[in-house]
């Protein structure tokens, strides 16, 4: 499959480290579990920085701009592959779906959906 992504920035730090920096708007992660759901996104450009240089980037890195934090990450090949793993999985899960029954959610279907008028499935 191909994947569209734009990496924010990849520079070779003070160190001589290859690194993949993110910015994001959020202030922090509410939970390790959160920032391993968005290092996903880094491992995926990371397979790119392979096939472009020969080489994984040795750090990940979320520049959390609101709060002029960083949170880093050490390149880690087990969490790459259980990234391309997801993304391989969600693709199938994706292709696999017949079921497109509306979800419908009080706020979004009455306020901001653009077909609210004429839903027949209006709450």
């Amino acid at each position: 499959w191909l994947f569209n992504g734009i990496i924010d920035l990849l520079y070779i730090d003070e160190q001589g480290r290859l690194v993949v920096q993110d910015y994001k708007s959020k202030s922090s992660f509410k939970s390790k579990a959160e920032q391993k759901e968005y290092a996903r996104q880094l491992y995926l450009y990371s397979l790119y920085v392979k096939e472009k240089y020969g080489k994984f980037p040795e750090l990940l890195r979320f520049s959390m701009f609101r709060k002029q934090k960083y949170t880093d990450i050490p390149f880690n090949t087990s969490d790459c592959e259980e990234a391309l793993s997801w993304a391989k999985n969600t693709v199938s899960a994706i292709r696999n779906c017949w079921d497109f029954s509306p979800s419908c959610e009080d706020f979004y279907g009455n306020q901001l959906c653009n077909h609210r008028e004429y839903c027949d499935y209006k709450i």
